[in-house]
Order: C-alpha cells, then structure tokens, then sequence
C-alpha cells in the first residue's frame, strides 16, 4: 500500500496496514465505489489466491464532492455520455463506461472532488447530440439526471 506524500512521491505504509498487507499476493482487480456512500471512493481488492478486500475510505472527507447517476433512454446505464464539471474555475471531465478491471466494475456513479467549492455547473453531453446544462448544483449529494426525451 502506497500513500502519495504530495507532488511524484509515495511512501510504502503497508507495514501500517496490517497483516494482509504485509504478504505478497497476486493482485487481479480493484473496483471502485463509494461502498458506504459517504462521498469518499472506496476500494474492492481481489487476489488470486486470498479473499477479496474492502479498504473502506474512512479518513474523513472535509472537502466537498458531487456524484451523478445517468440514466440513459437507448441505453439505460448511459455508456459513452460525457459529464464536465466546473466548480471554482476547476473543470473536470469523465465519460461514463462500463467495466473497469478484471472480472469487476467500478460504480455507475461518476464521482467528482469539488474542493472548498459548496456547488457547481454540470455539463452533459448524451450520446444523441442533447447538450444539458445544470447550474449552481449544490455539493455532497447523489444526483441522478435522466436524458431528456
């Protein structure tokens, strides 16, 4: 396990990690998800030969995120619909797909870190050419946006 110390750099915590972290093991997938929907990503480890692992995400979360649910009218789960966030100047991008690692997948929800910002503007673009626009959409919640018809 690795803890990025700021900028290129990361220091080795596994020995703060407890016993399972000290073993080699043959990694296969990590799929992320906001598991206890408190805003902050959590991850699912699986291995070849040893049980799947939660790392529950449970650090504290002081800063601010928005999450979007997409639903889709010719594919329900919206694959291939790209989200752009701003908030604070700030502009994030990501496209909603399918999948993720070996055998798993990440969750539906597109998860967005807003920083000290308490709302944003929420810019989706649906893979039949509708354009939407969200304004002043508050922090900290799920927010589930169906295409418009």
């Amino acid at each position: 396990m690795f803890r990025n110390d700021a900028g290129h750099r990361f220091a080795d915590v596994s020995a703060t990690m407890g016993p399972d972290f000290q073993r080699a093991n043959a990694g296969r997938a990590t799929a992320v998800a906001d598991y206890d929907d408190d805003g902050d990503l959590d991850l699912l480890v699986t291995t070849v030969a040893a049980r799947p692992r939660l790392l529950r995400n449970d650090g504290g979360n002081a800063r601010h995120w928005l999450q979007i649910l997409l639903v889709g009218k010719s594919h329900p789960d919206a694959l291939g619909t790209r989200v752009e966030v701003v908030a604070d100047g700030v502009r994030q991008v990501q496209e909603r797909q399918s999948g993720g690692s070996y055998l798993s997948s990440h969750d539906p929800r597109l998860h967005f870190g807003l920083g000290a910002a308490t709302s944003a503007q929420v810019e989706i673009y649906w893979p039949d050419g509708t354009y939407q626009v969200l304004e002043k959409v508050a922090a900290n919640q799920v927010l589930k946006v169906a295409q418009p018809r």
